[in-house]
């Protein structure tokens, strides 16, 4: 569950609202847009997800937008991506669920997976949250990446350390891979989201 910036749980109207916000601000340090993807590991789009998730974890955390374009356009539900979360839906929630509330489903069940394969493809596993997220706009799922307490973070495919720097992913410098050895300094990171 998400907090708001007193401690408590943040209702889906506030939720939206801050995702809608953070969407009009741009991409930035800790703020990422990525389309509708295959959960997949070998999927190149994946693996972005992948990168900015082992970046953010080694600098101030952040969060990621699925289904949202880099012009921070809202997509459409890509019936390729999640038309097999969805029949799931369906079959789980039946023929009495809305529409809205199948794609939500969905949207929490492709979430699990993503979760899944993120787990798998980070060393150590990282901290995230994930809500699917109802805008006025279309829907989104919301990954917040908290930032590591057991850094440096890397990619489990080639052990590839990363930084988040403005709004993209790059290498450590020697000093900044010094650093990642010491404790993160977390000071309410979820309330600056």
């Amino acid at each position: 569950m998400l907090l708001s910036s007193d401690g408590d749980d943040v209702d889906s109207v506030e939720l939206a609202e801050s995702v809608g916000a953070r969407i009009l601000g741009g991409e930035c340090a800790s703020c990422e847009f990525k389309p509708w993807v295959d959960p997949n590991r070998a999927n190149v789009k994946f693996k972005e997800i992948l990168r900015t998730v082992v970046a953010m974890g080694n600098t101030a955390g952040g969060c990621i937008f699925i289904g949202v374009k880099d012009s921070g356009d809202v997509q459409r539900l890509d019936g390729k991506v999640l038309g097999r979360y969805i029949a799931e839906a369906s079959q789980k929630l039946g023929h009495d669920a809305s529409d809205d509330e199948r794609k939500l489903e969905a949207i929490q069940i492709y979430g699990t997976k993503v979760r899944d394969e993120i787990q798998k493809g980070v060393n150590p596993s990282a901290e995230l949250q994930l809500q699917p997220v109802n805008l006025e706009s279309g829907k989104v799922l919301l990954i917040c990446v908290d930032p590591g307490p057991q850094r440096p973070y890397e990619l489990v495919e080639n052990h590839e350390v990363l930084v988040r720097s403005n709004a993209t992913n790059r290498r450590p410098t020697l000093e900044e891979r010094s650093q990642l050895h010491q404790p993160a300094v977390v000071e309410n990171s979820r309330h600056n989201r």
